[in-house]
């Protein structure tokens, strides 16, 4: 019996720590330093890495250290999904899998985001190495079970996080968050710090990122930033 709860809590410590609710409580209202000083690299540098979302019209915020993987991008579509891969400068592809299982190879390219917006699909396609960086944002047609895509706008650097409201759609690409008027971004703001994850709520956006997260008042177009206080 003792053998058997020893190997049980040794199975639990050797778990990742993914998607760790984390109290409101722990993070502590900061003034974010400025550029160059040593505290904004401890904050930016930290191993905690953080992710926002919005629960039951609540913030949410979680433990995310898996910062290495980059998922498969997934967005059902009817009775089947498209799912997307990103390698990097290795490349990337999107299929499409039908109903009965059956996979189509719809558009070679690292694909880091499908979403909706606007009642049509998009994805995003980029690459950031060595010298070589670029970002393409792609509008999918679906229409007679074809898919035909085609560049929507383009950016200079890869698409890092994407975010859909009832009516807008925002981008972060090498630190500047756009929104999409129109068919090309436009700038919001510059993000001083990584963004893992967006959310919104009423008038705020939230900004997950490593030692804690940020709020962003789009009205007053300030800047708060809470951060982890690892006790």
């Amino acid at each position: 019996m003792k053998r058997v709860g020893i190997l049980s809590l040794l199975l639990l410590l050797s778990l990742p720590a993914f998607a760790q609710k984390m109290p409101l409580s722990a993070f502590k209202d900061s003034i974010l330093p400025k550029a160059g000083a040593g505290d904004l690299y401890d904050v930016t540098q930290s191993p905690y890495r953080f992710e926002v979302s919005i629960v039951h019209d609540s913030l949410t915020v979680t433990l995310n250290n898996d910062s290495t993987t980059v998922r498969p991008a997934v967005l059902p579509l009817g009775k089947g999904q498209l799912t997307g891969y990103d390698y990097g400068e290795f490349g990337g592809y999107m299929i499409h899998t039908s109903s009965t299982g059956k996979t189509d190879t719809i558009f070679r390219g690292p694909v880091r985001h499908i979403f909706t917006c606007y009642g049509r699909i998009f994805f995003t396609s980029g690459l950031w190495h060595m010298s070589q960086h670029y970002g393409q944002l792609y509008q999918l047609d679906t229409a007679k079970g074809q898919f035909k895509s085609k560049i929507y706008s383009t950016f200079d650097y890869p698409i890092r996080q994407c975010h859909v409201t009832r009516d807008s759609m925002y981008l972060v690409s090498y630190g500047t968050l756009y929104r999409m008027q129109y068919g090309k971004p436009v700038v919001v703001t510059a993000l001083p710090f990584v963004c893992t994850s967006i959310a919104t709520r009423g008038r705020f956006m939230y900004f997950g990122m490593r030692g804690g997260y940020a709020r962003y008042d789009m009205k007053l177009k300030q800047f708060r930033y809470f951060v982890y206080t690892d006790q």
